[in-house]
């Protein structure tokens, strides 16, 4: 430190207090340090270059060369006929709106933070042209071309176009070769029912952005344009797409989620979703309840394996498992539980559908109580591509080749809430069945989860079960779900493709022969009738 302050000399001015506008220096052997203290009372340098150029017979186009400042330079004043007409911090004005055949002088001045204001530039003076009436073309001369009545877009007149789309809005920028007044319209269709946009001015470089615009959609647009002459038409015409939306839904669940004891370890099993963008999935193990979150327990597993042996587990009384989904943006599904008793080896299904008052798991693990929720059936909501599927008595009908989300709405859920457990059945295997959690979206609107397609025609019961931080079931509603699958696309997966063609073309051979009976039998009659 006393080296540092021996090579060192801080020297400090402070002139401002009785010098507005000086700059006080320190001065050490390594750096300089600037401050400036006080006022300023210098303008800035006066503009130069000043040139007017007139375009149209209602604009006229200023450009200039830059001024500089002791300090901070904030902009130029325009003025027009000793009026100020504009502020800018741009070196180039586009004066609009004047009137044809008549002469107007300009001046710059250049203006700092601290309000003072350059001396004015040279003036110029110029002359806006008089209207041109472009007269309607020969019948020898075509519309389309540059000497013609109208524009096209044959004649050229945009250089370069670049079309940059987002989600909800689009940038269109384009260069022309002469000054041109344009307009963009867009919509849907040909009609461009949307909207448009128009500029005040002839310019050569143009750029629109159009706002509140649908991710994933197709858009028709034209531009429009004016040259200084008047003349008027069409310059181009295009669609553009705008971006896909973020992808902001989770992978479905792993399906087919077992446990089984093996010795001291625990296997487990399970069928990966079909989601392209599947990246692996988590399981989270927990000795006290299932776990809610990726946070709530130990991870074991991590990976796009269809099982995991998790060695040692086989400790105490038992253990639960949630496997959880996530996509390549980071998206977490729901996720799929299984619990494991270790005094009787095997899986242990924990809710039997009807039993409103069963607490998790198999008996004993939690004391049952009374229920403290009225949630019916009717209360949860199935969705398939955006549609909300209703109950009929207890049965929802629904498209076994689609991925399925349930969902309850969170208003309807208590604070003190800790799990929602859902237990689907195998619509194949009685003795099977399937848990998984509905977890809060991110605004906090449903608790929801997003199933696997089922895969097969059948019927599926259903149950929800609400648990509180106790673990004590608080609320209970069940029915059906009643999937059906009637595509080519939609092949039952216990079915294999070439026994479902041979079935397919089986039941068209019959129709055939049926028809070409039919056609026999007129035939024959007509025949008849012919001879009699």
């Amino acid at each position: 430190m006393r080296t540092f302050f021996q090579r060192g000399i801080l020297t400090i001015l402070i002139l401002g207090m009785v010098f507005p506008g000086v700059i006080a220096q320190a001065v050490t052997d390594d750096f300089i340090i600037r401050a400036f203290v006080g006022g300023d009372t210098m303008p800035p340098t006066v503009p130069t270059g000043l040139t007017a150029t007139p375009v149209a017979s209602s604009q006229i186009d200023l450009t200039w060369l830059p001024s500089t400042d002791n300090y901070l330079l904030a902009g130029y004043h325009v003025w027009r006929d000793d009026v100020q007409i504009a502020t800018t911090t741009a070196l180039t004005y586009l004066d609009t709106g004047l009137t044809a055949s008549t002469t107007y002088t300009y001046f710059i001045t250049a203006y700092d933070s601290f309000a003072n204001e350059s001396a004015s530039s040279t003036p110029v003076s110029t002359t806006t042209p008089s209207i041109i009436v472009i007269p309607p073309p020969s019948p020898d001369t075509p519309s389309g071309n540059q000497y013609g009545y109208r524009l096209t877009p044959l004649d050229q007149i945009i250089l370069s176009l670049e079309i940059l789309p987002q989600k909800d809005s689009v940038i269109i920028r384009y260069v022309t070769n002469m000054h041109i007044q344009s307009v963009i319209k867009w919509g849907r269709t040909s009609s461009y029912e949307l909207g448009s946009l128009s500029e005040q001015a002839f310019i050569k470089k143009h750029e629109t952005k159009i706002a509140g615009l649908i991710p994933g959609t197709t858009y028709r647009f034209v531009i429009e344009g004016k040259d200084a002459f008047g003349r008027e038409g069409v310059l181009h015409e295009g669609t553009f797409t705008t971006q896909e939306p973020d992808d902001i839904f989770p992978p479905g669940n792993v399906t087919g989620l077992t446990a089984t004891r093996s010795e001291d370890d625990v296997v487990l099993s399970w069928k990966l979703p079909q989601d392209p963008d599947l990246a692996y999935v988590r399981v989270v193990r927990n000795d006290r309840f299932y776990p809610s979150d990726i946070a709530d327990g130990w991870v074991v597993y991590e990976g796009l394996a269809s099982g995991f042996r998790d060695e040692g587990a086989a400790t105490g009384e038992r253990q639960f498992y949630t496997v959880f989904s996530y996509d390549a943006l980071g998206n977490i599904s729901s996720g799929a539980v299984v619990a494991i008793r270790f005094g009787t080896p095997g899986v242990v299904s924990p809710i039997t559908p009807g039993a409103s008052t069963t607490p998790l798991g198999e008996p004993g693990i939690v004391d049952p109580v009374q229920n403290e929720i009225r949630l019916a059936f009717d209360d949860i909501r199935f969705i398939q591509e955006g549609v909300t599927l209703h109950a009929v008595d207890g049965v929802v009908a629904l498209d076994g080749a689609k991925q399925l989300t349930i969902a309850i709405p969170y208003e309807l859920m208590p604070e003190h809430l800790k799990t929602i457990l859902v237990v689907l059945g195998d619509g194949t295997n009685p003795e099977r069945t399937f848990q998984f959690l509905l977890r809060v979206n991110k605004e906090h609107t449903l608790y929801t989860s997003t199933l696997a397609p089922l895969g097969v025609s059948g019927k599926f019961p259903v149950s929800v079960s609400v648990f509180d931080f106790t673990t004590a079931q608080i609320g209970y509603a069940g029915g059906v779900l009643d999937a059906r699958i009637t595509t080519l696309a939609h092949v039952p997966e216990q079915v294999s493709f070439p026994q479902y063609l041979l079935h397919l073309f089986t039941s068209y051979l019959l129709w055939f022969i049926l028809l070409l009976i039919i056609l026999v039998l007129l035939g024959w009659r007509l025949v008849r009738k012919q001879e009699s």
